[in-house]
């Protein structure tokens, strides 16, 4: 189903406001956040496929519902359902705890978590706008 998805025209990219998009709904924008992610599980590192993965909220939809760019995430089923509702950033901590994330990895997945809530992760949507 996603591989049918062409990249789409550059000139649709003006027609679109990525700030008012959800990322969450339907698993429009995959894609992107796989690309975005650099094919990996934005919390464990693990490489994730479109037909596969899941998608997240980095600050719970129960504290927060954002379902924004700035706060939806790839992420693989382990780290999906161990998760649940938690902060990513507890989240991330107890990887780094239980040894799966080394404190190299544990203060790139931190920032990584400050630039998502910052805007500075945007994901192509011109590029894989699947919908």
């Amino acid at each position: 189903m996603w591989a049918a998805c062409p990249p789409a025209k550059e000139e649709n990219a003006t027609a679109v406001d990525i700030e008012s998009l959800d990322f969450y709904a339907e698993r429009r924008f995959v894609r992107a956040l796989i690309e975005r992610e650099g094919g990996s599980c934005f919390y464990c590192m693990r490489e994730v496929r479109a037909d596969t993965c899941a998608l997240d909220h980095v600050v719970a939809q129960v504290t927060r519902a954002d379902n924004s760019y700035r706060n939806v995430v790839v992420t693989c089923h382990d780290c999906n359902s161990n998760k649940q509702g938690h902060d990513g950033r507890e989240f991330l901590r107890a990887l780094y705890r239980k040894g799966m994330l080394s404190q190299e990895e544990l203060i790139q997945r931190m920032h990584a978590i400050e630039q998502l809530e910052a805007g500075s992760l945007v994901p192509d949507i011109v590029r894989w706008p699947c919908e």
